[in-house]
């Protein structure tokens, strides 16, 4: 008996670590083909080693180099049937610091990214007998988040693009759906916990 993703191409954006990374690993154990993206190439090549994958550098802000992207993991793995949106930043700052380009840069990655990733695959996701279409949001998108406004904004946009499409695409055989986990041991927990945390004395 063969296994239920068999066949299928997945596409993870931020596919080198953490989430990304996690599912990357299940889908693969799953049966898929796997394209993993992300802007570091090292810990991408790295698992898809690992998990028979597809590396591709590419950074979502980049809306010309990410649809090249998915037409080189169409090239290698076939149209799109999963993409998993999950490429993120994360930065901290009492609002009244926070500036206007560190605003534009987690919109851009958080919410615009994920645009672009949807739009350059929703051709194939509506294609495929039963697409599946996953942003990964967060606990921020269903709360406010003191010190962290624009990441708080981005994933409550985030949450309102996916309600949207799932919406829009009720009738279709695509399925649009976002996760909105918590803390997380990833890096980039490990980064915003570095940011908020006193400095020692």
């Amino acid at each position: 008996m063969g296994s239920r993703l068999d066949g299928r191409h997945a596409l993870i954006t931020g596919g080198g670590t953490g989430i990304g990374a996690a599912a990357a690993e299940h889908l693969n154990a799953a049966g898929a083909r796997l394209s993993l993206l992300g802007r570091r190439i090292e810990p991408l090549k790295a698992l898809a080693e690992a998990v028979g994958g597809t590396a591709i550098q590419c950074d979502v802000t980049d809306a010309d180099r990410l649809r090249s992207a998915f037409d080189e993991a169409r090239a290698e793995n076939g149209p799109i049937d999963l993409l998993v949106v999950n490429a993120g930043i994360a930065e901290s700052a009492p609002f009244h610091k926070m500036t206007r380009e560190s605003w534009d840069r987690i919109m851009a990655v958080n919410l615009t990214g994920a645009f672009e990733c949807a739009r350059a695959a929703i051709g194939d996701l509506l294609k495929s007998e039963n697409g599946r279409l996953v942003f990964v949001a967060s606990v921020a998108s269903l709360r406010g988040v003191p010190y962290a406004a624009h990441y708080a904004a981005s994933k409550h946009g985030l949450l309102g693009l996916m309600r949207s499409l799932a919406a829009e695409y009720a009738k279709t055989n695509l399925t649009v759906n976002a996760v909105c986990p918590g803390y997380v041991d990833t890096p980039m927990t490990d980064q915003s916990v570095a940011r908020v945390s006193p400095s020692p004395t």
